[in-house]
């Protein structure tokens, strides 16, 4: 769907530019919802949930530069979809600050003035679960990173004609994991596993892997340095923090307001102000206040809302359906 055609009904500045952790190196990243189009919500063989407008822009080091723009914008259903099931990334969304706030309606303001329906016991699940899954990341990154710099000390002096099955032994000796994989026709192929995200055949050349493996290495070349240094990746880190006390805030005051209070704090572990002791306690201690919160709180169960949620939905559908095949409550 091309963007001009898209029925925004609203658009945000969000990522580190909401939050205030932003600096002068980062990116721009965009966020919004549409209303579909009259046939996908009437037509039974039509449907769109989001679309993506991002632009790709990597430096030489892989990371994103000044120029990249993320900008994805959710179907008005998926919105409140994922909203009433508290999905971290959209229900920022319902709280957004007038600075950051570039395109609004009707709509949205309707929707806003009735965020607190969205608020529900399921945060805690919704919350930790994906603070969890960036903890994870916050090691898995720096580990995946470690066993490829290992498996290049491994093959980069070797005679590039060989293959990695010439070098097997050796490969099993640093404990890397060979695999066999049972393709078409009852063939069996063996694979190299080097980490969690990178496979090689054994049958390929020293050469291509080294090509192959140099080139992740040059991508990666930013996180080297907090990599080796810190033990963990700064950005996962600063997430989980980040969500963490969102999710506290929420619980607590029924809003969200940006920038962030803690801005100071989760910009000086995303920048790698922090060593990796100092930040265990400061998730251990989040993690401890949102438990005990868990079991001392004011929110509705999840079902709750529903009925309310799903009837302001549908008044807003049934408007904007009656009311033509036009674009309405568009406000620039």
């Amino acid at each position: 769907m091309e963007k001009n055609n898209l029925n925004i009904i609203a658009k945000f500045r969000v990522g580190s530019h909401l939050y205030g952790t932003n600096n002068i190196n980062s990116d721009e990243d965009y966020a919004g919802i549409f209303l579909e189009p009259i046939d996908y919500l009437l037509s039974p063989f039509k449907s769109i949930e989001e679309v993506d407008f991002s632009i790709k822009d990597k430096l030489e080091n892989g990371k994103n530069s000044k120029e990249a723009i993320d900008e994805k914008y959710y179907s008005f259903k998926k919105f409140i979809k994922l909203a009433y099931n508290c999905n971290p990334n959209i229900l920022e969304m319902l709280f957004i600050n007038k600075e950051n706030l570039i395109q609004s309606s009707p709509i949205y303001e309707l929707i806003t003035s009735n965020k607190e329906l969205f608020l529900s016991d399921t945060i805690f699940k919704k919350f930790f679960g994906y603070a969890t899954a960036q903890e994870r990341k916050m090691y898995t990154t720096s580990e995946n990173y470690l066993r490829l710099i290992k498996f290049y000390e491994i093959i980069k002096d070797k005679d590039k004609k060989l293959t990695l099955l010439d070098i097997e032994d050796e490969i099993k000796n640093n404990n890397f994991y060979i695999f066999k994989k049972k393709l078409e026709n009852d063939r069996v192929d063996f694979y190299l596993k080097v980490n969690e995200s990178i496979t090689f055949p054994l049958n390929i050349t020293i050469k291509k892997v080294l090509d192959s493996v140099e080139e992740i290495i040059n991508l990666q070349s930013y996180r080297k340095d907090f990599i080796l240094s810190k033990g963990y990746d700064f950005k996962f880190g600063s997430h989980v923090v980040r969500i963490l006390e969102e999710c506290f805030e929420l619980v607590t005051t029924k809003n969200l307001i940006f920038p962030l209070q803690d801005s100071e704090l989760i910009k000086r572990i995303k920048e790698g102000e922090m060593d990796i002791e100092n930040l265990k306690r400061i998730i251990h201690n989040q993690k401890q206040r949102l438990s005990h919160l868990e079991n001392n709180h004011d929110l509705p169960k999840h079902f709750k809302n529903l009925k309310l949620i799903e009837n302001l939905s549908i008044d807003i559908l049934y408007e904007s359906i009656y009311n033509g095949r036009k674009k309405i409550w568009i406000m620039q």
